[in-house]
């Protein structure tokens, strides 16, 4: 539903099957995606740490999170959700304190630039051997470029991973991570070649 641009249904949907199964960490994750794609964010944090609240360890609720608090520009979250992800997943000292000094760089490029900067910062940053790595990494850069405002670029992964039928494109149509490609002509292309509005 949700893919398709039904946010309220597919919400709708969520809610009930999380009235069958109150306790599960998956559909309050669920429904964190579904504010996620409705942009509000708030309401998003909240369900991603009601997810937490059942599994600590829920990676995608931990990314959702993460990624609401760098949508707010609340950096300090964002670095602690980071960390404490990298943490619970045994991660050594050192890369912890890694992980604190690209997050510590990406505030700093936030508060000269905002979001543009912070994408401009994490490309400048990424090691040369992963802007080839193809796969996932696509959808990474592709929304990366587009939040720079590289277009050109933007498409291009885009298109590379469209060509590999990346299954993580199903909410290419409504996912907010997309919304510096949608005023592009571009862009309805690459929704009409995956069949969405």
């Amino acid at each position: 539903m949700e893919a398709l641009g039904k946010l309220e249904e597919g919400l709708q949907l969520k809610q009930q099957a999380l009235e069958r199964d109150p306790f599960s960490a998956l559909v309050r994750v669920q429904i964190a995606t579904a504010y996620w794609h409705q942009r509000d964010y708030a309401k998003a944090i909240v369900w991603a740490n009601k997810a937490l609240d059942v599994d600590p360890k829920h990676l995608l609720a931990r990314e959702f999170l993460a990624g609401a608090y760098l949508m707010t520009g609340n950096f300090d979250a964002f670095v602690q959700e980071n960390v404490t992800q990298a943490e619970s997943f045994g991660c050594p000292p050192a890369v912890i304190e890694q992980i604190r000094a690209t997050c510590g760089r990406l505030k700093a490029a936030y508060a000269r630039g905002g979001h543009a900067a912070v994408a401009r910062c994490a490309l400048d940053g990424a090691a040369e051997g992963a802007q080839d790595a193809g796969g996932s990494a696509d959808i990474r850069f592709a929304v990366l470029h587009a939040q720079a405002g590289d277009l050109d670029d933007a498409f291009r992964r885009l298109d590379r991973a469209l060509d590999s039928r990346d299954p993580s494109l199903v909410h290419l149509a409504v996912a907010p991570q997309w919304d510096g490609l949608r005023g592009d002509p571009r862009f309805q292309q690459r929704l009409a070649r995956m069949g969405l509005p």
